[in-house]
């Protein structure tokens, strides 16, 4: 009973009572499989835009045309987001007329009136990501009032969503700091507001942790120079245990999925199969979209939370204004000193995703469904898909793996029709990328579905692919030479050399021209690949 005694007592001493009520927190034993320690692993550019264009790239991105509900009463302008000098700007406006007359997506009227509009971008229904590097290069407006964001989210199957950087000031204490006669002086406001707008730097983490669709959150907020007086690199880099938010690659905040029991952060290193530890259960661990939105802030506030302070008096105006609201007096951009400052704009230069290759390690992926617009890139020494359960790849999806030795997929593995998945083995480290001029990139969506089933445990290796024309088969059971089938890529029957070896087969393809070839062996298909 000691040890037990010991734990709830360190808990009780480093845990604020607020944490472990919100059970952000729970004591859980570490799993016996993890994934690989990464840290000393290259990062890999897997996907990048440098907005080179004149118009956005509709195979990357969607505009959004909504409202921003929480951006203060935002109308999201298509008009709002050009390109041009190598750049994205994405502007906010105040309407020459306010809209009193909207309908929702679901062409319901929306009681609401809108005196701004904004820009919202983001990669939905085109590409979602579980882990990697995400980075951007931007220069963010100079304006009270306006909220830019460069931010992850998705909310299937609950809500996840990593905020790389948000830029506001609204909390009253930062304005009149307690005690104050009156927290609402517009002046105190607009002037603390107008000076670090551009300097507060909010870097967050939400998650809904008991599936009620609210979301339990992580936030911490940094003061910097003034970031709009120049570019800035904003990266956040994140893998299944550790989340790094960097500027100009220094880090500005880390928080970790698991912990000592003595509340100190714990990284992949240092973690062992079924030792005990704390789990931080707002850690996101869903793929996302990637977003870049700029929109016009209010300042919210709970009344009751004013009233709690004792605050001599609140204008009579205002608390009849706001009275069961949960909004504080709006910090309008049109309020600045000489009138309105708007349209101001965010300008995002390039922005680049990375992912790990775990040069050396083998690779385990199972229990693991891809949807919602998955892409994938995986690199490893070894990789097996569905060695201790199912691999599932959804429609529209987008799995890559590159092995430097073998690539196994075993039964449970299916690749739904209308997917992508694509195996290769190299040698080398650091190529997780396909090269744009190669053959192999072109894009190849399943028309039918495939599926490694458990009656059919024979896995077939081909290595190495791509090869200089001398493969070797490789199988659990013999292959019969007689199966085998070769095809060049228009389809015609080549003849080549094919020697047996035990349960493996040499191949020679060497004199044959370079490209792509496709072999059969029964209900078996596979590409090979001459260089």
């Amino acid at each position: 009973m000691q040890p037990h005694h010991y734990i709830l007592y360190t808990l009780f001493q480093l845990f604020s009572l607020k944490i472990i009520a919100q059970q952000q927190f729970v004591i859980t034993e570490f799993p016996n499989i993890k994934p690989p320690c990464g840290d000393a692993s290259p990062w890999v550019k897997v996907y990048e835009d440098q907005f080179d264009g004149t118009t956005i790239d509709n195979t990357k991105w969607k505009i959004h045309t909504s409202h921003n509900e929480e951006g203060g009463g935002t109308l999201n302008d298509p008009n709002n987001i050009e390109l041009g000098g190598g750049h994205m700007k994405i502007w906010a406006k105040k309407l020459p007329n306010p809209i009193t007359k909207y309908l929702d997506d679901n062409g319901v009227p929306y009681p609401k009136t809108f005196k701004y509009s904004g820009g919202f971008v983001y990669s939905y229904e085109q590409s979602s990501w579980a882990y990697g590097k995400f980075e951007a290069r931007i220069k963010i407006p100079s304006l009270y009032g306006l909220w830019p964001s460069f931010w992850l989210y998705n909310s299937k199957p609950e809500w996840n969503e990593i905020d790389i950087f948000e830029f506001w000031t609204h909390n009253y204490e930062e304005f009149c700091p307690i005690p104050c006669a009156n927290p609402f002086n517009k002046k105190n406001i607009k002037n603390k507001n107008e000076k670090d707008q551009p300097r507060i730097h909010h870097m967050t983490v939400h998650k809904d942790i008991d599936g009620d669709g609210k979301s339990e959150f992580d936030h911490t907020k940094y003061k910097n120079p003034d970031y709009s007086q120049s570019f800035y690199i904003f990266s956040v880099e994140w893998d299944p245990y550790k989340i790094i938010w960097k500027v100009n690659g220094n880090t500005k905040r880390t928080i970790y999925k698991y912990h000592k029991l003595d509340g100190i952060g714990m990284d992949c290193e240092n973690l062992f199969s079924n030792m005990l530890v704390l789990e931080n259960k707002i850690f996101p661990t869903e793929n996302m979209w990637l977003f870049f939105t700029l929109g016009v802030q209010h300042a919210y506030y709970h009344p009751q939370e004013f009233l709690n302070y004792s605050l001599p008096s609140l204008p009579t105006q205002i608390m009849n204004r706001y009275k069961g609201k949960e909004w504080h007096p709006e910090l309008q951009p049109d309020e600045a000193p000489g009138g309105s400052d708007l349209p101001k704009y965010m300008l995002v230069d390039w922005v680049k995703i990375y992912k790990k290759d775990y040069c050396g390690k083998d690779l385990f992926i199972s229990n693991k469904t891809y949807d919602d617009y998955e892409h994938e890139y995986l690199g490893g020494k070894n990789i097996t898909f569905a060695s201790l359960g199912s691999v599932i790849l959804e429609p529209n999806t987008k799995v890559n793996t590159k092995a430097q030795e073998r690539i196994y997929l075993k039964p449970g593995f299916h690749a739904k029709a209308g997917s992508y998945f694509r195996a290769r083995i190299d040698p080398f480290c650091g190529n997780l990328r396909i090269a744009s001029d190669s053959v192999e990139n072109e894009t190849e969506n399943l028309i039918e579905e495939e599926t490694i089933k458990t009656e059919n445990n024979n896995i077939i290796l081909i290595n190495p692919n791509p090869s200089s024309g001398l493969f070797t088969l490789e199988s659990e059971e013999p292959i019969n030479p007689q199966q085998i089938e070769i095809y060049d890529i228009f389809g015609k029957r080549i003849q080549p050399t094919v020697n047996p070896n035990g349960n493996m087969l040499n191949i020679n393809l060497s004199g044959y021209s370079k490209g792509m070839y496709f072999i059969k062996i029964g209900t078996y298909s596979q590409k090979m690949v001459v260089e």
